[in-house]
């Protein structure tokens, strides 16, 4: 994985750099957590998505001090590790449980005590929402394999 203090520095929205700044900005804004100590990247797609890990420092005991933070074109969202050992499986769990979301807001049901999505519950939403998982299910998942992820970014710093 990458060192978040190593992408690249970049003001172009949907740029590694401005994903990773999103994603510690989003964990920092946690109540229970007193600060990030360390980020890594694990998957990088500019303008899609991100995958960060990042180390904190939490305010209670029993508060992960591991976590995945994904960000990008889709809402964002922290998942613990225990789910999720490495960047392919927390985007695999980050759709499996947004796909919750989802399925709940189609039917009208409730979304309490389901991941929390920064968007009103209702079937646009769900549309729209549904739409950017069957992109990443069908078009980002199966480029990584677990064998071969270590970093993964696929920004402008890797183009010719």
């Amino acid at each position: 994985m990458k060192d978040i203090k190593k992408i690249r520095v970049s003001k172009e929205k949907g740029s590694l750099y401005i994903f990773s700044k999103e994603a510690q900005n989003f964990i920092e804004e946690k109540k229970w957590c007193l600060k990030v100590e360390k980020g890594y990247l694990g998957i990088g797609i500019d303008g899609i998505l991100a995958v960060f890990k990042f180390y904190i420092t939490p305010t209670e005991k029993d508060i992960d001090s591991e976590l995945w933070v994904i960000v990008g074109d889709i809402p964002p969202a922290y998942l613990v590790i225990d789910r999720a050992p490495d960047a392919i499986s927390a985007l695999i769990v980050y759709v499996e449980e947004m796909r919750l979301w989802v399925n709940a807001s189609f039917r009208g049901s409730s979304v309490d005590g389901l991941i929390p999505v920064n968007v009103v519950s209702n079937q646009e939403n769900a549309e729209k929402l549904k739409k950017r998982l069957d992109f990443i299910e069908q078009k980002i998942i199966p480029i990584y394999s677990k064998d071969n992820i270590s970093t993964v970014d696929h920004g402008e710093e890797n183009r010719p």
